[in-house]
């Protein structure tokens, strides 16, 4: 009886050890989200989106997509207030933010949308530029 009870608690120490084992131990890095995410809301709908940006002065994006008509492009919460040049060129939007108060926190940078007659069958956000007040590039 005791072979037993030693060879059940053993299983139940292995089984207990094996879940904690998969759990991890929290210690280990995050993946950090990244600066700027591009969001599908519908289809031919988009959301350019800050994830904790910090001191930035000037952005510019630049986005390519397939559609036979040119997007809408809006600023939108995060850069309210800050001055948007728009660059279009069939499959290619580069904007470019700039801003006498320095983009800081969370939120939407912008809209993109299309004709829904010509919806964008792909859509990427290709680069980010971010420089802070003094011109430095930030990661």
């Amino acid at each position: 009886m005791n072979n037993l009870r030693v060879c059940l608690l053993i299983t139940a120490i292995l089984g207990i050890l094996a879940i904690m084992w998969g759990c991890g131990s929290g210690g280990g890095s995050a993946d950090k989200a990244a600066p700027v995410s591009l969001i599908v809301l519908h289809p031919g709908e988009y959301i350019i989106q800050g994830n904790n940006i910090d001191n930035v002065a000037t952005m510019e994006l630049t986005l390519s997509y397939t559609s036979q008509s040119g997007p809408f492009v809006r600023l939108l919460g995060l850069a309210s207030g800050a001055t948007m040049t728009n660059t279009l060129a069939p499959g290619t939007i580069k904007i470019s933010i700039a801003s006498s108060r320095p983009l800081s926190g969370s939120g939407q940078i912008a809209e993109i949308s299309f004709d829904s007659g010509s919806l964008s069958s792909t859509f990427t956000l290709d680069s980010v530029i971010m420089l802070d007040p003094n011109g430095n590039t930030i990661q």
